[in-house]
């Protein structure tokens, strides 16, 4: 290829990428109604792994299948995938790589995800990602972290900043990150609420930050601490496995648009609540 067009080839590539990344923040998502809705956001699955709580797993996927107006997003980690030096693992594992990807099928297909994070571990695929082929019709698949903004009939939006994680770590909050991220601003994006998970802990947190209402919250996961946490000495959690926001787009108040909730039932229960209302 001469030069001249070279030149060409690389200045026209920037450009589509730079304008694919500008139309991506935030990723724009219209709702078909003004009734209320529900995320129900999965911290790290871990589904092949001998540590993966699979009994509360089961419990909230179920909760999230049979809730009207409920759809899952995933924060990411769906399967150990180990590679490298870690590949030693598999030694204490109980399932094979290739049924690994098979529960990850499962997961993703049972959530009706609106929202598929790549976490670290599922980045070690390279680029043969089997979640680019698992993920299904009607979901937003996107690497490490995503801004999206839901868009309801009646004008009102909300703006969520869902990572795998956020910069920022901390021995006295569990939800540093999300708070730096909400004060600073390091997006360019105010977000009305900032999700990760990656850390296995979990938290909940609203405040009023620079003239709007903000919720940062992290989800735990269901990766019960192993050898690695219990020589580290991490703090054993129990609870916080997925954190579920419903959002009232009609709701009178700023603090009544979005709740966030803990416990999947609780949440499922409210939703249904404000539907039928």
């Amino acid at each position: 290829m001469p030069t001249d067009e070279l030149i060409e080839h690389m200045t026209s590539r920037y450009n589509k990428r730079r304008d694919a990344k500008d139309a991506r923040e935030p990723i724009p998502i219209r709702m078909s109604d003004d009734d209320p809705v529900g995320l129900m956001f999965f911290g790290d699955p871990h589904l092949d792994s001998p540590q993966c709580d699979w009994p509360e797993l089961r419990r909230c996927v179920a909760i999230c299948e049979s809730t009207e107006g409920m759809r899952g997003v995933s924060l990411g980690d769906h399967t150990d995938n180990w590679i490298g030096r870690l590949q030693r693992e598999y030694a204490a594992s109980e399932a094979s790589a290739a049924q690994g990807w098979q529960l990850a099928d499962w997961f993703i297909k049972s959530i009706d995800p609106l929202l598929i994070i790549r976490g670290n571990h599922d980045a070690w695929s390279g680029h043969g990602d089997p979640l680019e082929y698992i993920k299904t019709p009607g979901s937003l698949y996107e690497k490490w972290k995503a801004i999206v903004e839901l868009q309801w009939p009646n004008g009102r939006t909300a703006v969520l900043d869902c990572a795998h994680d956020h910069v920022g770590t901390s021995q006295f909050h569990p939800l540093h990150g999300q708070v730096r991220q909400a004060r600073f601003n390091r997006s360019g994006i105010n977000a009305d609420l900032y999700i990760a998970g990656h850390r296995h802990t979990w938290g909940l947190m609203t405040t009023e930050m620079q003239g709007r209402v903000v919720w940062m919250c992290r989800a735990r996961g269901f990766k019960d601490h192993g050898e690695y946490e219990t020589v580290k000495g991490f703090e054993i959690q129990k609870l916080g496995h997925t954190i579920t926001a419903v959002f009232d787009p009609d709701a009178l108040t700023e603090t009544g648009f979005i709740s966030c909730f803990a416990e999947p039932e609780e949440a499922a229960e409210f939703l249904t609540y404000k539907r039928g209302r």
